[in-house]
């Protein structure tokens, strides 16, 4: 989420319906204290425990990476804009300030930036990430015309049940009179394959809900989705 998501009015009016007596940081807040707080407590950590293995270990960049250092995937796409550095020199000052030990590094698992490829590529042996490599493979299928077509109208749906206090209180309501769960339908996030899987598990398990208000009210039939798109 963009640090300037604090200063935007729905997120302000979001966290003052949650908790009105909460002072919600500025975006400065994160970015002078929050963050550079973060990151020296990461660096303090990695070299607290400098030392405890002998034997060779794998380190994970990435988004999905679990190891401490998974910042350090972003870092080359950084200092890519200085010309003036030579790639050693780089690596140099990476390995210096984090005071890595190259001789246990087995591996480095990073996704499939070219920046990543790019750094690694000389001194270690690279394994691409398998979530992310997962991710791209998924979403080749999400991008075919019938599927990306189906989720598109799925989500004005979902958003339309979301934004209407009207119809989630019918949502709501025919719930009950059905027995069904009283969920809410889900909006996807696009970056994030496993998101379309729930919005579509949820609007499967609320398409009786769901199809039965569309049906009462003729100017929603637009937003009636048909058995053949799942």
């Amino acid at each position: 989420v963009p640090i300037y998501t604090v200063e935007k009015p729905g997120f302000q009016r979001l966290i003052k319906q949650l908790n009105p007596r909460y002072a919600l940081p500025s975006r400065n807040h994160f970015m002078y204290s929050e963050i550079p707080e973060l990151y020296n407590t990461t660096k303090q950590t990695r070299s607290s425990i400098r030392g405890i293995r002998t034997s060779p270990v794998p380190l994970t960049f990435g988004p999905a990476g679990l190891h401490p250092l998974s910042w350090l995937a972003g870092v080359w796409d950084v200092l890519g804009y200085i010309q003036s550095i030579q790639e050693t020199a780089l690596e140099e000052i990476v390995q210096e300030s984090w005071k890595l030990d190259t001789t246990k590094m087995a591996a480095i698992t990073t996704d499939n930036a070219s920046s990543n490829k790019k750094a690694f590529k000389q001194h270690f042996t690279r394994v691409p990430c398998f979530g992310h490599n997962l991710h791209l493979a998924i979403k080749k299928g999400l991008d075919i015309d019938s599927v990306s077509g189906a989720l598109s109208r799925l989500r004005k749906t979902a958003a339309a049940f979301t934004r209407s206090p009207k119809m989630t209180q019918q949502r709501k309501n025919k719930q009950k009179d059905l027995k069904l769960p009283e969920h809410r339908l889900i909006h996807d996030e696009p970056t994030r394959w496993d998101s379309s899987f729930e919005m579509v598990d949820r609007f499967i398990q609320q398409q009786q809900a769901v199809s039965t208000i569309l049906a009462e009210d003729r100017k929603k039939w637009y937003l009636m989705q048909k058995d053949h798109h799942f």
